[in-house]
């Protein structure tokens, strides 16, 4: 039989558990929505001749999953295979063929089981409404990083 005296702390953990977790996904939504901000931005403001740069400034990166690194690897050297010239035809990394924008921030987070999905908008120039999705995966160290984004499957 339960103690009158213990039926209180009970009603009481059942109000407050569910604002424990609250606060966490707090956190871990504001930290992966900082860690794929800077991922895009400074992926923005780089300069590529060629997708073959792409490759190499995401391969230096610690902030992208190596599957990542492996995708865009592939996507981008296959379609240069194809098409010397044009290779992709588009922003892989952006998912857009016309320009992208110059800055990009959160406006969207959804909480999957194991990995968060943040949707970025444009916010320069000022007219561009572009949108991007970057999924955020943490690693074994805790470490906020890019698991997809744009046509890069998860």
């Amino acid at each position: 039989m339960i103690s009158s005296r213990v039926i209180p702390w009970l009603c009481l953990a059942f109000v407050v558990c569910p604002y424990l977790g609250k606060a966490d996904d707090e956190t871990d939504g504001r930290n992966a929505g900082i860690a794929a901000a800077k991922f895009i931005n400074d992926y923005c403001a780089a300069t590529f001749a060629d997708q073959r740069q792409v490759i190499a400034w995401v391969d230096k990166r610690k902030d992208v999953f190596p599957i990542y690194k492996e995708r865009l690897s592939k996507l981008y050297r296959d379609a240069l295979k194809q098409d010397p010239e044009v290779g992709y035809g588009a922003d892989a990394i952006l998912a857009t063929v016309e320009d992208g924008g110059s800055k990009y921030r959160v406006v969207d987070t959804f909480f999957g089981r194991a990995h968060i999905t943040l949707t970025l908008q444009a916010t320069a120039p000022a007219d561009c409404k572009h949108q991007v999705g970057v999924v955020m995966m943490q690693d074994e160290d805790g470490k906020w990083r890019v698991r997809s984004s744009g046509d890069l499957p998860f």
